[in-house]
């Protein structure tokens, strides 16, 4: 078996068969830490409840709540048991300084603590000596973006269930009682690890002892402020509100390493909070209903895209606005740039040659909706981008940009709220089809995304609906 060292996955799971670590879920970490402490039976108002020592302790703690802990107890116990509750969310509903907050900042506090024991600690998994395999770069190690659980990878060794069960039984004599518990817990690889798991896979042409000298089993760091296990997600304003802060966004860092278009390492998404909480943690999503704007704004995104596709009645239209910016901020300082602003360059797709315009009041547009309000902030932005489109350009030639999703972002809002007069007047064409234009205008849309764009009569519709509607659901 690969290697001897503490930090091996084989020796995590042999820690794991002793007893001296552990795998559970977020739902049976809690569920144990509350139950493990003393229960007391206790009379309030005349009715019979019960008090629970946890949150009992320390020189600030909470006070009253029997019924809410009461029934936040249950839901921990029932999703802990594989119950319903393990599909659902614990909310708290109440008037602004009941204790909401602090209760759910109490319990993640206790959580902290609880895994700080050694028995109790969160491991992951990461990869080492990447530099060995093609298309990382100088990046040589990745963690799991999500904190996996090195057990996670273990399921995942192979890519037959069974081969996976055998493993853990043969080679660290796991039971099959303890493995059908281990299944109970099963979840794919993550994306990022899938894919560079089938890398190492590649490079070692299968040798599962030389693939798992690339592995190395890491503790999950417990520090509040990186919001890793306990994380919490304040609401912000509508204005500022982005659903970066959720779940990540791409790495230009990373793009500048990465040679392969596909690999999803490209995205960091412990940039968002969702992702730094994923390995059983506890997610605090404060003020729920004023997030709830931030995860609509996700769909959003996408429809305007689709809609303004729709209205040039063609698949890929934004797709060209995209690589036209892109060529713009490459001919902006070209030597042979003439007064008129007219660039001819040769395209590296086609191999013809083409003419462009550089339209400076477009470039400032994009970049204003990118949130770049500086001079200095836009040519570090645009050299980013002038690299990155080097780098691409050479390996694969119809690289184009529309996986950096903030920049298709951008300009999908230039296109649509400028020039096409505004999408105010689009959205009031589509929503009043009382005139005949209007009417046609809709039906060359509603024709465009059945024909073209793949979508079904009731979702073209449903789509365009949703375009009109100024406002989110309350």
């Amino acid at each position: 078996m690969a290697g001897n060292g503490n930090q091996t996955l084989y020796n995590h799971l042999i820690a794991v068969k002793e007893g001296r670590r552990c795998f559970k879920n977020a739902f049976q970490g809690v569920s144990r830490m509350i139950l493990e402490k003393d229960i007391e039976k206790v009379t309030v108002k005349g009715k019979t409840t019960y008090t629970f020592k946890v949150f009992n302790t320390g020189s600030k703690h909470i006070i009253g709540m029997y019924d809410e802990i009461n029934s936040f107890v249950s839901f921990v116990k029932d999703a802990a048991e594989n119950g319903s509750s393990k599909e659902m969310a614990f909310v708290l509903v109440g008037e602004p300084g009941n204790g909401k907050t602090f209760f759910v900042d109490f319990l993640c506090s206790k959580y902290r603590s609880f895994l700080a024991q050694d028995k109790n600690r969160k491991y992951t998994f990461r990869f080492k000596s990447l530099d060995k395999l093609n298309g990382f770069g100088r990046i040589s190690t990745v963690e799991s973006q999500t904190y996996e659980d090195p057990m996670i990878l273990a399921m995942n060794l192979f890519d037959d269930s069974d081969a996976n069960k055998t493993f853990l039984a043969r080679q660290i004599g796991f039971s099959d009682q303890e493995i059908d518990v281990f299944y109970e817990n099963y979840r794919p690889l993550g994306a990022c690890s899938g894919y560079i798991w089938n890398d190492i896979r590649n490079y070692a042409d299968g040798d599962i002892d030389e693939m798992l000298k690339l592995v190395e089993i890491v503790p999950v760091p417990l520090t509040e402020s990186l919001g890793t296990v306990t994380g919490k997600y304040p609401a912000k304003d509508k204005i500022t509100s982005s659903a970066v802060d959720l779940l990540g966004e791409e790495s230009i860092q990373r793009l500048l390493h990465i040679t392969d278009t596909n690999n999803p390492y490209r995205f960091d998404l412990r940039r968002g909070a969702l992702a730094r909480v994923a390995g059983g943690g506890i997610h605090f999503s404060d003020e729920i209903f004023k997030n709830k704007k931030d995860l609509v704004q996700i769909y959003r995104e996408r429809v305007m895209t689709e809609m303004f596709n729709a209205y040039m009645d063609e698949p890929f239209a934004i797709r060209k606005d995209v690589m036209n910016y892109v060529n713009m901020i490459i001919g902006i300082d070209a030597e042979n740039l003439g007064p008129d602003k007219m660039w001819k360059y040769k395209d590296p797709q086609t191999g013809e040659l083409q003419a462009m315009k550089i339209d400076e009041r477009y470039i400032k547009s994009v970049e204003e909706r990118l949130g770049l309000k500086t001079q200095e902030r836009r040519e570090t932005f645009r050299t980013s981008i002038r690299k990155i489109y080097g780098q691409k350009i050479s390996v694969n030639p119809n690289y184009d940009f529309m996986d950096n999703l903030e920049l298709v972002k951008a300009v999908t809002d230039v296109r649509l709220k400028s020039d096409i007069a505004g999408a105010g007047s689009l959205i009031g064409a589509l929503a009043n089809r009382t005139n005949e234009e209007n009417q046609k205008l809709y039906d060359r849309m509603i024709n465009t995304m059945l024909n073209k764009l793949n979508y079904c009569n009731t979702c073209a519709q449903k789509t365009i609906e949703y375009f009109c509607t100024q406002e989110d659901e309350k």
